[in-house]
């Protein structure tokens, strides 16, 4: 049976957040990667955590892009490893309107950035992806779109028979819905997290937050824990963190989190994401932090 590992690369939403009261947590933006010896290596999202990949065997990567806001497609331009000769990146994101491309070279492009990705080194390939299931190789990847600001879609991930679903922006308040289906756990999202190994959660905002924000399109922990026991998942991670929101804040987030899980009979584990995680999918819940470099 295959062995994945995966690796947490940035866990901030909005945009990056370093300096001393992140540095457990991290500060850097949305990437995780998945890795499977012998297959290109998958990457989950482009923000500023991607330039810490490094270069790896075969120089091939494929790359599903959750949607086009700056703090998930940042790191693209600075992503050392596919930008060099005799690289291949094949990009899988949302088409929205005008297709992925047009998408892309609205965000990175000048005056904002020098060059467009077509300045980039290597050969990157561009493909749409709506609400269907590709397979990259070991990997089978489901894609729906979650209610965010903009096409957004959360992916499920199947590989050596482990299950990882990542919804990392996703908000029941988005797209001007009524606060009526705020409890609402759509199907389209029960079929991304329905029985996965480990859930990756938008958990950005306090309740607080959230009865002011909630059109921004993010969600509390307590709706992740939701969404955790409506698919019945091994185990929660909380992810896209408020870059404005310290380890000690979120050390208080995550053991609410875990309270409330624990009282409504969820036994998985239920911790805030952190940069350096790493584990192999599957396994017992056991994540330790490790430096991925």
């Amino acid at each position: 049976m295959l062995s994945c590992e995966v690796k947490v690369w940035g866990v901030r939403g909005s945009l990056p957040a370093p300096g001393a009261p992140t540095i457990r947590y991290g500060g850097n933006t949305s990437c995780i990667t998945m890795e499977v010896a012998g297959e290109p290596l998958l990457i989950i999202d482009g923000g500023t955590g991607i330039t810490r990949i490094s270069p790896v065997s075969g120089d091939v990567f494929n790359l599903l892009l959750s949607h086009l806001h700056w703090d998930h497609t940042m790191g693209l331009p600075f992503f050392r490893a596919g930008d060099r000769a005799g690289a291949q990146v094949n990009v899988y994101g949302p088409a929205g309107d005008s297709g992925l491309r047009a998408g892309l070279d609205s965000v990175v492009c000048p005056p904002g950035f020098p060059i467009t990705i077509d300045g980039l080194c290597g050969r990157w390939d561009l493909h749409d992806l709506g609400d269907e299931t590709v397979d990259l190789g070991a990997f089978r990847v489901m894609a729906r779109h979650l209610r965010h600001r903009g096409p957004t879609l959360g992916f499920r991930i199947e590989v050596g028979g482990h299950v990882l679903a990542y919804l990392s922006d996703h908000g029941p308040g988005a797209e001007g819905r009524s606060p009526e289906q705020d409890d609402l756990v759509p199907e389209s999202v029960l079929e991304l997290v329905r029985g996965a190994d480990v859930l990756f959660h938008d958990s950005q905002h306090t309740e607080d937050e959230y009865a002011r924000l909630r059109h921004f399109g993010h969600s509390t922990p307590a709706f992740a824990v939701k969404v955790a026991l409506a698919g019945e998942v091994g185990s929660l991670l909380l992810f896209h963190h408020d870059p404005g929101r310290g380890d000690d804040e979120l050390d208080v987030l995550a053991d609410g989190a875990r309270r409330l899980a624990a009282a409504q009979g969820f036994g998985g584990l239920v911790r805030a994401a952190a940069e350096g995680d790493s584990f192999v999918l599957g396994q017992a819940p056991d994540i330790r932090a490790a430096s991925p470099d």
